[in-house]
């Protein structure tokens, strides 16, 4: 029997999301579990000091951690969860060496900037390194000139097979010396296969990057070594990055360079770089029994938490049982959209629930993602009372007149939801 257990933390403008999938059956003979992440930030600490919390009770390692995009409110937490539990393997989108400086002139526009925050983006290799991080993993941004630009007559890209590395290893040890975590390069599309779930058809993880196009970024590029006084080619450090940002007029160059890499990834819409994450089958699962449960969390003072579980047992017809998290991805644009839709056109159908783009902004959103077949669930990760005034009413409004549900998982705790997949063989007796 597989079993996934997927849940999205109460951590309020922000997202933290866990999956946790369990497979025990004859064949195996034993039960193997692989956990993974999906962000782990928030405007609010302690609202996520407290998912993290709650998250270690249960767990003790991660295989993987996928961060969508280097945006405080979705990476801010990373420090505290490294230092609870193991994490083997981190994904994280990869464009270019210095785009990461975006998110550091931004944070130093709301104040200064620690030189660990600079070293974060800029050489992660090194800071994650000094946290027993095992594997670094950059998953390539899809090339422009590969981004679609038809409609449905456009052919699907196919299924770039498992990454060329083992999804799972083992944490290295601290031995009190810094080392540098295996780094690996992967595509977009390429697939993480977790287990075989019936014959020919996994559980697999698929991530996908937003394009850019290379001229842009080119330019970017030179305008940022020029603002640093550095040669072409020369490595920027965050040392110099840091002496740069406490020199006023040196730093007002910096922020012009934002201008050169607008339309995909500057000024304050630079997060849609972003990566999507799809979990789910790869393929149809040929089985006859399929369980799908939805957990509503009821919190008290006397007992602090209760479940509540709704078990449905799917049709034939309605057999989606996959997720999709979507980061910031901006897929209002269309050349976007165009390109995520091509990575994921063959697993649209299997999506249940997707997590709404930039925590339900009616700016990153747009109605063609409501068309999978299966989706009758739409989730927002966002505070109440918002600054931001996410999610978007708009958006809430488009997801219901589909007939799709939907779900906001603010900072109240009794807003967190968890989800339970269970699929059996066909030689397994029902639950």
């Amino acid at each position: 029997m597989l079993e996934v257990l997927r849940s999205q933390y109460p951590v309020g403008q922000g997202c933290f999301h866990a999956g946790h999938v369990k497979l025990d059956n004859e064949s195996a003979q034993k039960t193997s579990i692989f956990n993974y992440i999906y962000d782990c930030g928030a405007m609010n600490q302690g609202d996520l000091k407290g998912a993290i919390d709650c998250y270690r009770t249960k767990y003790d390692h991660v295989d993987a951690l996928f961060l969508s995009h280097l945006h405080e409110d979705h990476v801010n937490g990373i420090d505290l969860l490294l230092s609870s539990v193991n994490v083997d393997t981190v994904y994280m989108p990869y464009l270019d060496n210095l785009l990461p400086i975006l998110d550091v002139i931004e944070a130093d526009l709301q104040g200064t900037v620690p030189t660990s925050y600079i070293e974060a983006k800029i050489d992660p290799q090194l800071w994650f390194s000094r946290r027993g991080v095992s594997r670094l993993v950059r998953v390539l941004s899809v090339p422009e000139e590969d981004t679609p630009s038809g409609g449905d007559d456009v052919a699907p890209v196919e299924p770039k097979g498992p990454a060329g590395f083992d999804v799972k290893i083992k944490t290295q040890k601290s031995t009190g010396r810094f080392y540098h975590p295996e780094l690996k390069k992967m595509e977009s599309g390429e697939v993480l296969k977790i287990c075989e779930i019936v014959p020919s058809c996994h559980w697999t993880l698929v991530p996908h990057v937003d394009p850019a196009p290379k001229q842009k970024v080119k330019e970017f590029n030179r305008k940022i070594r020029k603002a640093c006084g550095l040669p072409d080619g020369a490595r920027l450090t965050s040392r110099q990055l840091g002496n740069v940002l406490r020199d006023r007029s040196r730093c007002k160059a910096l922020r012009k360079c934002y201008d050169e890499i607008t339309k995909y990834g500057g000024g304050n819409n630079h997060n849609r770089i972003s990566m999507s994450l799809y979990s789910g089958p790869e393929g149809y699962c040929n089985t006859s029994q399929v369980e799908y449960a939805l957990l509503l969390r009821i919190f008290d003072k006397s007992t602090y938490m209760s479940e509540v579980e709704h078990t449905y047992h799917l049709r034939e017809e309605d057999r989606a049982v996959g997720w999709i998290g979507t980061g910031d991805a901006m897929l209002k644009d269309s050349k976007v959209r165009k390109a995520w839709e091509n990575t994921y056109r063959l697993y649209r159908d299997h999506i249940s629930t997707m997590l709404l783009p930039h925590h339900g902004s009616q700016g990153n959103f747009h109605s063609d993602l409501l068309t999978s077949r299966g989706l009758r669930l739409c989730v927002a990760s966002a505070s109440n009372s918002s600054q931001f005034k996410h999610p978007s009413c708009d958006v809430i409004k488009e997801v219901c007149k589909k007939g799709i549900s939907f779900h906001h998982v603010s900072q109240d705790p009794q807003t967190r939801i968890d989800e339970v997949v269970r699929i059996l063989d066909n030689s397994q007796k029902k639950i």
